[in-house]
C-alpha cells in the first residue's frame, strides 16, 4: 500500500466521481442561469398616441394601436364637441425613475 495515497481507486470509482462532479456542476449552472434570467427580464415600452380634436383643439392621450400613424383622422369623437380626433404624436413616455436609494 502506498503511504502517500492510502486509498486505492480503480478506474470505475474514478469515473463515477468525475461524473458526479459534472452532474453537480451542470445543476448549479442551470439554477444560476434561471435565477439570472428572472432578474434581467425586459419589458416592452408603453407606446402612447396623442390625439387632438380638429375643431376645438382638445387633446387626449391613449395607448398606441397597431394601425396608428401621425395625421390620421381616427374616427374617434371629441368628448367636448363631438368632432373627429386626429393623431398628432406617437411616443414612448420617459421611464419613471425610482427615488429610493
Amino acid at each position: 500500500m502506498n503511504k502517500i495515497f492510502p486509498l486505492q481507486m480503480n478506474t470505475s470509482d474514478f469515473l463515477f466521481l468525475i461524473g458526479l462532479v459534472l452532474v453537480f456542476a451542470l445543476l448549479f449552472t442551470m439554477l444560476d442561469t434561471s435565477r439570472r434570467r428572472k432578474k434581467f427580464r425586459l419589458e416592452l415600452p408603453k407606446i402612447k398616441t396623442e390625439l387632438q380634436c380638429i375643431s376645438c383643439g382638445l387633446k387626449e392621450i391613449r395607448d398606441f394601436q397597431e394601425d396608428d400613424y401621425i395625421s390620421k383622422v381616427t374616427g374617434e369623437k371629441c368628448k367636448k364637441c363631438g368632432e373627429d380626433l386626429k393623431i398628432i404624436a406617437i411616443y414612448t413616455p420617459p421611464p419613471k425613475e425610482s427615488t429610493s436609494k
